[in-house]
């Protein structure tokens, strides 16, 4: 049985004040109405569109924003008409209103399955996991804008290219990093999938999800012996950083939090031993005279800290 929808205008019975427009969805004979929350001047309405007034360029922009965002509003209808058709179940003109004012914290919504989710990988200790796949929610829901969160049923190939171009064109990220968001993205998606909140659509089929190679960005060893030979006597800021650049290199590329967290008591017997802030991997480093060096010129006597980077 077929369903359509509609937008509509509804004129205010007071001259000259602006009227609503709304969506009519029409089933089985029996029509209900979705608010948009819209308000136009009659002569904005033309058609059952959006009429855009040439002698008034903002009121135009203004008019032109929310012709975009009706048109989102008609597919994410149509969407739920769609998905109710495939589920081969009988449903009325109610349904496909209360399924379009499902409230925020619906377990359909990409927002809140993605919380439920995350929360689930912080109690299970995948805490890396988990702050990944917030950030890749949030960068979706910033793409998203006034739209706001999304059923995860509404989620299309169209839409995720849309979402490719806004990574690569607008914020000018590299394919790698668009990568990234759209891989987790679908990973969130397929446990969706998995948890029958979803058929599986596969919108993720036409973006990049690999891993390009990068150029190799190794300085040479000479440019490093520059860097140590620098006299920075006067510019004792510099000659620190350029100390835990030095201390970084020889600690075969540890990372900044994990140099700042170093203690005393982590030296012993010639070996620095730590464990990564990230993936608590244990490493185990021989401690040379360079290194030594540049503990005896910066490290503060009492504190526990190898480094004065953090204070007690």
């Amino acid at each position: 049985m077929t369903t359509s929808v509609k937008a509509k205008f509804r004129p205010s019975r007071v001259k000259g004040k602006t009227g609503a427009v709304y969506f009519q969805v029409i089933h089985d004979r029996m029509a209900r109405q979705i608010s948009t929350g819209y308000k136009l001047f009659p002569e904005e309405w033309k058609d059952g569109e959006v009429a855009l007034p040439e002698q008034n360029p903002e009121r135009s922009c203004y008019l032109a924003e929310i012709a975009q965002n009706l048109q989102n509003m008609r597919k994410r209808i149509e969407a739920i008409i769609h998905r109710l058709d495939e589920s081969g179940k009988p449903y009325s003109a109610d349904e496909v209103v209360a399924a379009y004012l499902l409230p925020d914290d619906d377990e359909h919504c990409l927002r809140a399955f993605s919380h439920k989710l995350v929360e689930h990988l912080k109690r299970t200790g995948k805490h890396r996991l988990a702050e990944t796949y917030t950030s890749s929610v949030n960068s979706f829901l910033r793409f998203r804008g006034e739209q706001g969160d999304i059923r995860l049923d509404e989620i299309d190939e169209e839409l995720v290219k849309e979402y490719e171009y806004y990574l690569l064109e607008d914020c000018g990220l590299c394919r790698n990093t668009s990568s990234f968001y759209n891989r987790n993205l679908r990973a969130i998606y397929n446990r969706a999938v998995k948890k029958k909140l979803t058929i599986d659509r596969h919108p993720f089929a036409e973006v990049y999800t690999g891993v390009d190679k990068t150029a190799k960005r190794a300085i040479s060893i000479q440019t490093v012996k520059e860097i140590k030979d620098l006299d920075l006597s006067r510019n004792a800021e510099m000659a620190f950083a350029r100390d835990l650049y030095l201390m970084s290199f020889d600690l075969r590329g540890i990372s900044f939090v994990d140099l700042a967290m170093l203690e005393t008591g982590q030296l012993k017997n010639g070996y620095l031993t730590y464990s990564r802030q990230k993936t608590r991997q244990k490493l185990e480093i021989k401690w040379e005279k360079q290194m030594q060096e540049i503990v005896d010129r910066h490290h503060v006597e009492g504190s526990r800290y190898l480094l004065p980077i953090l204070s007690e």
